[in-house]
């Protein structure tokens, strides 16, 4: 229940914080809204401030240029004029000469006239516009201003809101860690009387279990009986597994590995590379191999006779690994096929030899051959031999 009241109170004040939220924001918005018009209307007012400055510009430079023109044509009256008295003595031009002199000098007097009133309307406008933008200015700063304090009472409230729900937080927290409590306390009820049931039920079955036992002790001497000529039969089997793996041991002790090398690089390289298959299985089939059982013969397969050839590029070596027999028939092949290699050699050599010699006569019959004309056969026996 106090959870229920909690988040309703939580609930409630979440609705009247968002409420002044929302009305907060609406004032602001309704405030930011009226000066960005007020804004507008100092740019509006602003823009024609200066196309007004412009007119007026405009207008002072015309004034400007007609003033030069009416200066300077009164320059020109007054010289014309000073001509005309020093050359004509008729009264009546000389009158007429000074009015358009005076009409001159009067349109001069406007035109002044007219430029003052155009610097005077250029001062009051420049002065609107710095009052304009002072006014502008403030606006502003009232803007900032009010959206600084808006800013800082909406912080506050949130202060306030996360506040609140910090104590909720702890509140639930504390409700939990209750409930928490409870549910342990009825667990350990729960199961101190399952152990009491337990251990009701397991006394009745040491009970019938005490009777049982009086009547099977019959039964149990007799398993027993069997149990022990059981164990005594595993013990048997363990003895014969232990002498079999003392006989692979000394076996094994029997398997020797040799390196053989100093063997002719031609003889292994064409005789003896590609044949290690053939070497293995004739190994293999050795006599006098020792006595073996089946237990034996499956954990030596494929392991020996074993050999390997490696090479250095220069130099071969034969690595065998297997019992005595093995190594002594392969010494005997190894002897075999050194005596097939040198007989080879020695053939080869020889018929080397012989093929020399029956070129060598040949050489001598040809170079003795006499023909006409000589260089044809010169030639010719030079491109044979």
């Amino acid at each position: 229940k106090d959870i229920d009241q909690i988040e309703l109170q939580q609930k409630q004040a979440q609705e009247q914080i968002q409420q002044q939220l929302n009305d907060s924001e609406e004032k602001m918005n309704e405030k930011d809204r009226q000066l960005k018009e007020l804004l507008e209307q100092f740019k509006q007012q602003k823009a024609k401030a200066d196309e007004k400055e412009e007119q007026l510009l405009q207008l002072q430079e015309k004034n400007k240029k007609q003033k030069t023109e009416m200066e300077s044509e009164r320059d020109k009256t007054q010289k014309n004029i000073q001509d005309e008295i020093e050359n004509t003595k008729d009264p009546n031009q000389l009158e007429e000469l000074f009015r358009k002199l005076e009409h001159l000098e009067q349109q001069l007097k406007q035109a002044e006239k007219a430029e003052k009133e155009l610097r005077k309307q250029l001062a009051e406008n420049e002065a609107q516009k710095e009052r304009m933008e002072m006014e502008q200015r403030k606006v502003q700063e009232e803007l900032k201003n009010q959206l600084q304090s808006a800013n800082e009472k909406t912080k506050d409230k949130e202060q306030q809101l996360q506040k609140l729900f910090e104590n909720i937080e702890q509140l639930k927290q504390q409700q939990r860690e209750a409930e928490q409590r409870e549910q342990y306390l009825t667990q350990l009820r729960a199961q101190n009387k399952k152990l009491t049931d337990q251990m009701e039920h397991q006394q009745q079955e040491i009970k019938e279990q005490l009777e049982k036992l009086k009547q099977q002790t019959t039964d149990k001497q007799k398993q027993m009986e069997l149990l022990q000529e059981k164990l005594e039969h595993l013990q048997d089997e363990q003895r014969k597994a232990e002498e079999k793996a003392g006989d692979l041991a000394q076996l094994l002790q029997t398997i020797k590995t040799t390196n053989y090398h100093n063997l002719p690089f031609e003889l292994v390289n064409e005789y003896l590379v590609n044949r290690i298959h053939s070497i293995e299985k004739r190994l293999e089939n050795v006599k006098q191999l020792p006595i073996l059982d089946e237990d034996e013969k499956d954990y030596l397969e494929h392991k020996i006779p074993h050999l390997i050839i490696e090479t250095n590029e220069t130099n071969y070596k034969m690595i065998l690994a297997g019992f005595q027999v093995h190594h002594d028939e392969f010494n005997l092949f190894l002897e075999q096929i050194v005596t097939l290699y040198n007989v080879v050699q020695k053939a080869i050599s020889y018929y080397d030899q012989h093929l020399k010699q029956i070129l060598k006569r040949i050489t001598l019959l040809v170079k003795k051959v006499k023909s006409n004309p000589p260089q044809y056969w010169k030639q010719y026996s030079e491109t044979f031999l």
